[in-house]
């Protein structure tokens, strides 16, 4: 698709109030006039619906000539800088995130920081390509030959030290605060992208188009936020309750238009997603066409239920790692000074993994049963079978071996209908072998797979023997923070 270019003209203003619709202008103007904010005029039996909203957040924001100058300047710096995607680097660049819930109720603040944890790892699976519905994808490909589906290399994690002060945080415990802030922006948070969960929006989000990383973010209704049951009155609702609305926002943060751009006559800016003319909604057919090109209504930026969108192309995935690269390097300089790394896990090495809970006393091991299959915590020694092994599988997924098996078996979860019990498996190209570790502060990680996702969490049973190994609902439980000490 040709690059869209933006103008922001007074008239032109007064009439996108009523219209949504957008002229092609040149590069140097692309000023945004739609998609800044996912509004909802009606509703449904579920709640809010996605409708073509009105600028008004992004229009407001550039009714200060300061702003707009600004927002001018980088709109030239990523026009003018060279093609500097990591798109194809195994290097992820990092940002920050702060989330603020706001006028909850009797909050439960450990059921709301697992909801965080788990709409930001949706977040991340999205962006970067990873999510579980990804395969839809290929059933559906042939319809658009030109567009292929994008993985950025950006990482969002929650902070978890040096926090800002007058908040309460206690160092090694995540950017999660309750009732604490007001409204769409927050300074004492500049360096962050910033998640504010708010009530009653009558929307489902919004977000400048093109952030700026100095306190502002994005705004999630509490009806869109996360995935699953949530938490008392922050409650996902359908078709909106897998937590596409937060990738939507963010990716008007990092300056993608929405997929319609301003109809036939001018698109998104981005070269491989075709031309559209309008919003979709619902789960349109595939084929649905407009603009004399097949709509890629599937995409995180069109207005379609969660549960059918489920890509980003690849220029949209270059575009967002490209302004991150080019207007928001302060928020990524950040990271280092509040965010715990990922372990750097030597590929060669091997690794003791044990539980805050049970201490290092106790360590992850198979059970030398005649099968060598089971695993469990045991007394910590010089067991081979607790040295594992960690080879990556690609996108943030590594095997997991141990020194005593081999790689012939990697620790997987049982497909047994519930999905919770763990073992040694012959290694193959399963997904339950496939295991995301994911800082959670203090030096402690999460383990889950992409089998099952971000929603179930490798966990040690409280039985009264504290032994077996399985897998339970993500959730802020010491069995499940591991600590990876290299042997």
């Amino acid at each position: 698709m040709k690059n869209a270019q933006f103008i922001f003209s007074l008239l032109l203003l007064a009439f996108l109030m009523f219209s949504c619709q957008k002229n092609q202008q040149d590069m140097e103007s692309l000023l945004p006039q739609n998609g800044s904010i996912s509004q909802a005029s009606t509703t449904t039996e579920e709640g809010l619906a996605r409708t073509c909203g009105s600028e008004e957040h992004m229009n407001h924001l550039m009714e200060d000539a300061t702003y707009a100058s600004k927002h001018r300047e980088k709109l030239l710096r990523l026009k003018n800088a060279p093609a500097i995607s990591r798109n194809n680097s195994s290097e992820k660049i990092i940002l920050p995130v702060a989330i603020h819930y706001q006028g909850v109720p009797n909050p439960d603040r450990a059921c709301l920081i697992r909801l965080a944890q788990s709409q930001i790892a949706i977040l991340n699976d999205d962006i970067q390509g990873t999510n579980g519905d990804r395969n839809k994808w290929n059933q559906v490909a042939f319809a658009f030959p030109d567009t292929k589906m994008g993985a950025a290399n950006l990482s969002f994690q929650i902070a978890d030290r040096n926090h800002p002060a007058g908040f309460g945080l206690a160092a090694g415990g995540l950017a999660v605060t309750i009732n604490q802030t007001n409204g769409d922006e927050d300074t004492r948070w500049a360096g962050y992208l910033n998640i504010f969960v708010k009530f009653d929006t009558g929307i489902l989000g919004y977000a400048p188009l093109g952030g700026s990383g100095n306190g502002d973010g994005v705004v999630i209704d509490a009806t869109a936020f996360g995935a699953g049951a949530g938490c008392g009155t922050i409650r996902p609702n359908a078709p909106y309750n897998l937590g596409r609305t937060l990738t939507h926002e963010v990716g008007h943060y990092l300056l993608l238009d929405h997929i319609w751009g301003g109809g036939c006559s001018r698109d998104d800016g981005v070269a491989d997603t075709p031309t559209q003319a309008s919003a979709n909604y619902n789960c349109p057919s595939v084929g649905k066409t407009s603009c004399n090109t097949k709509d890629l209504f599937m995409n995180y930026m069109d207005y379609v239920n969660d549960v059918c969108m489920y890509m980003f192309s690849q220029g949209q995935a270059t575009r967002m790692t490209n302004y991150v690269n080019t207007s928001l390097q302060h928020v990524v300089a950040k990271a280092a000074s509040v965010i715990t790394p990922f372990p750097e896990l030597d590929q060669n090495a091997y690794y003791r993994m044990t539980t805050k809970w049970q201490g290092t006393g106790k360590s992850l091991d198979v059970i030398n049963d005649g099968k060598n299959n089971n695993v469990h915590l045991a007394k910590s020694g010089g067991y081979t079978g607790q040295f594992w092994k960690f080879t990556s599988m690609g996108n943030g997924y590594y095997r997991m071996t141990t020194k005593w098996q081999g790689t012939g078996k990697s620790l997987d979860v049982i497909n047994d209908g519930k999905n919770n019990n763990v073992q040694l498996a012959k290694s193959g190209g399963y997904t339950g072998q496939f295991w995301k570790v994911t800082p959670i502060g203090g030096g402690y990680y999460r383990l889950t797979t992409y089998f099952q996702g971000a929603g179930k969490s490798l966990d040690v049973i409280n039985d009264g023997k504290n032994n077996k190994v399985h897998l339970s609902n993500t959730g802020n439980y010491t069995g499940q923070f591991w600590k990876l000490a290299k042997l």
